[in-house]
């Protein structure tokens, strides 16, 4: 299968040779295309051929070899966050209960304590822990690693479950392992671990980080090859514990990164990537002058993504392409179908032995765009013939075909049926194509070059330049007036814009459009919100990009934006929050 003809917008990259694994049809040799999975929030799994799936509208979907698929539903709970060990999968909810999906002899009720014993496979439903119910106590957190579970209270107990050997939970046990959950520390603040993890970290009140597990290997950073079945605190170098935003620990490593767009590993050199045997958390040489935004790691693979766009991975004999039979260092990697690998663009995990890649440039990024198109509002073009006629915008259109004279792709579609109409439509409001070879031809017919140099991110960019194609201002008061004066046109700014761009990213505008003149050309913003603010604002409804100018204050405009999201009633796969929380910290 060739990369650049995979057209899908889920990937599952795989650890294993083709004739050892197979996983809903698809060898894991290289990145394949998952047609059925659509819009992800989360994708874990453990060391069985079985994924879980949270979905945006917040259902579950576990993929299975032998069962196939399966929908679960928790009735009047909104689920926060799924977890994988080995063989089992945790859920907790806003409500801060904890649900779990397992086979029936490995099920975190504690009955029984998980086994290996695949024959006896169920997962047909999905179960309460009721332990912290009964307790009154609101799990925040959850963490899995091999057939171990961590339970983080928000009064500050951190209690776990399951096998307990080699230190994994610990506690000093004489003999077997914890069926109920059995409180391992108090003024516990987070607890980290992995699906194929044999150690756990977790960070106290008090800024201290611990660890405890197998430190065979230096997993844990400590420079013996014995078990200690107590927690040990840990010596954090270059960081302070609290900075940690995320942790994971395979077989025989541990990676962590920071706020500050750090990562660290520790562990044996044959796992961690970069050559040396960490005795401590190092910070990886190949990212000194980087920022990582987001890190996933497995069994022995770990995932890096930087913000300037760069995606990494490295290993031990697990090589995230086929590129090669094992990557010592982080290497940097193109993925399959995406134009941009920027942190908007992208969504990964790694389960314990297969990584996740979700292209949000074809499916979540614009959504918005899509649901617009199909709406029809505010359209002033029509291709087509009147049997099949398909409103579209003019600008965006034009935009798109590199300024292609609008009566010469008229002319071309009039001539062509709807199927093929949608399809060019398709990739200009979303960048998705249905039919190649068809869009192909309008293309050829059009004295395009194909494939497309641009995207649609860049587009809209150039839309955002483009001041004489925009039909609408928001009217923005001018802080330098006097506030006691009449409103007065001369006293607000005009800040142009496409009014198609402000129905679709704001529902607050969408709905002043609805009690204004259609033909209005202007609407007014009582945000009390900066003129700067409301700018940089607006070029983010085209970018979904963050930008300052060198006057501008990004402490006082993020500051003016906390609450654009609900103010303006973004879409709610927005990422502002997520934007602006990085460009304070770059700042």
């Amino acid at each position: 299968m060739e990369n650049n003809k995979i057209k899908s917008d889920f990937f599952l990259g795989g650890l294993y040779s083709p004739s050892t694994f197979t996983f809903h049809n698809l060898i894991l040799w290289t990145w394949n295309p998952i047609k059925e999975i659509k819009k992800p929030t989360k994708v874990v799994s453990g060391t069985e051929p079985h994924m879980l799936v949270l979905t945006e509208n917040n259902t579950l979907e576990l993929y299975h070899s032998k069962k196939g698929k399966k929908i679960f539903n928790i009735e009047n709970e909104r689920i926060m966050d799924i977890i994988s060990g080995a063989h089992t999968y945790l859920i907790l909810t806003s409500t801060g209960k904890v649900f779990s999906l397992a086979n029936g002899s490995k099920h975190p009720n504690h009955k029984k304590v998980p086994t290996k014993d695949w024959t006896k496979n169920t997962m047909d439903k999905i179960e309460p822990v009721p332990y912290f119910t009964k307790k009154n106590l609101f799990v925040k957190q959850i963490a899995m690693g091999y057939c171990t579970n961590y339970y983080l209270c928000s009064n500050g107990e951190l209690y776990g479950s399951g096998f307990g050997s080699n230190g994994r939970l610990g506690l000093d046990l004489l003999s077997g392992s914890p069926q109920l959950p059995v409180l391992i520390e108090k003024n516990v603040e987070s607890v980290y671990s992995g699906a194929h993890g044999l150690t756990f970290f977790y960070v106290t009140s008090a800024n201290e980080l611990f660890g405890s597990g197998k430190h065979t290997n230096r997993i844990l950073g400590i420079n013996v090859d014995v078990i200690r079945n107590i927690p040990s605190k840990m010596r954090a170098i270059g960081f302070e514990p609290r900075e940690i935003t995320n942790l994971k620990t395979g077989q025989i490593h541990s990676v962590l990164i920071t706020n500050k767009g750090k990562i660290f590993s520790c562990g044996d050199r044959v796992s961690n990537g970069h050559g040396t045997t960490n005795t401590v958390f190092t910070e990886l040489a190949e990212f000194k002058n980087k920022f990582v935004v987001e890190m996933a790691s497995g069994e022995y693979q770990t995932l890096a993504l930087t913000k300037d766009g760069e995606f990494y991975a490295w290993g031990f004999k697990v090589p995230p392409t086929n590129e090669s039979n094992s990557w010592e260092r982080p290497t940097k990697i193109k993925l399959p179908n995406l134009t941009s690998t920027s942190p908007t663009n992208i969504k990964f995990w790694c389960g314990s032995t297969v990584n996740f890649i979700f292209n949000c440039n074809v499916s979540a990024l614009y959504q918005d765009f899509r649901i617009f198109f199909n709406s029809k509002k505010f359209t002033d073009l029509v291709l087509g013939s009147s049997s099949n006629e398909t409103k579209c915008h003019r600008c965006l259109v034009k935009l798109r075909t590199n300024n292609t004279e609008i009566e010469k792709i008229k002319e071309l579609f009039i001539q062509k049926n709807e199927e093929e109409i949608n399809n060019f439509l398709g990739w200009v409001y979303c960048d998705q194509v249905s039919n190649s070879q068809s869009l192909r031809k309008i293309f050829i017919s059009l004295n395009l070059s194909y494939p497309p140099e641009n995207n649609l991110k860049q587009d809209l960019l150039k839309l955002y330049k483009d001041e004489d194609s925009k039909d609408f201002s928001i009217l923005v008061q001018d802080e330098d007036e006097d506030e006691d004066e009449d409103e007065d046109e001369d006293n607000f700014e005009e800040l142009p814009v496409h009014k198609f761009i402000l129905l679709v990213r704001s529902g607050l505008f969408s709905e002043m459009f609805g009690n204004i003149d259609q033909n209005s050309k202007s609407v007014k913003d009582f945000s009390g919100k900066t003129l700067e603010s409301i700018e940089i604002l607006i070029k983010y409804f085209y970018t979904e990009k963050i930008e300052f100018t060198a006057d501008d204050d990004p402490e006082f405009i993020a500051e003016e934006l906390a609450d654009a999201i609900e103010y303006y009633q973004l879409n709610k796969n927005s990422n502002l929050k997520e934007e602006l929380l990085k460009t304070e910290l770059q700042n």
